[in-house]
């Protein structure tokens, strides 16, 4: 899902209309939401560790190996870094733990 799909759907709602999450397919559960965030750059950690490795240990690296670590950057660099919309989880709703059985059936989850 993409944020245009989730605006499409929530276009027509009320903003005080309270947001759920429905996980888990074969024992269906729901919980709260209890914050979103965005990973502006899904591919930054990857760089990181790269980065630290060359940091620590480029003083016994010769040359290859640095220039393949190097390459390894751009590489990563390279791929798509698009920002990815977290919905995280608040802890189990206080009605039911339970995925509404309705919902289940719309979805296409449960037993």
């Amino acid at each position: 899902m993409n944020v245009a799909q989730l605006k499409s759907i929530l276009e027509d709602l009320d903003d005080d209309t309270e947001v759920r999450f429905g996980f888990q397919p074969s024992w269906p559960l729901q919980s709260h939401i209890s914050m979103t965030t965005v990973l502006t750059d899904p591919n930054q950690d990857e760089i990181d560790e790269i980065e630290d490795h060359l940091n620590q240990n480029g003083p016994d690296m010769d040359d290859d190996e640095k220039d393949e670590a190097r390459a390894q950057i751009n590489e990563i660099r390279s791929k798509d870094s698009s920002p990815i919309l977290y919905l995280l989880e608040g802890g189990q709703c206080d009605d039911s733990p339970y995925l509404p059985s309705n919902v289940q059936s719309e979805a296409g989850w449960g037993r």
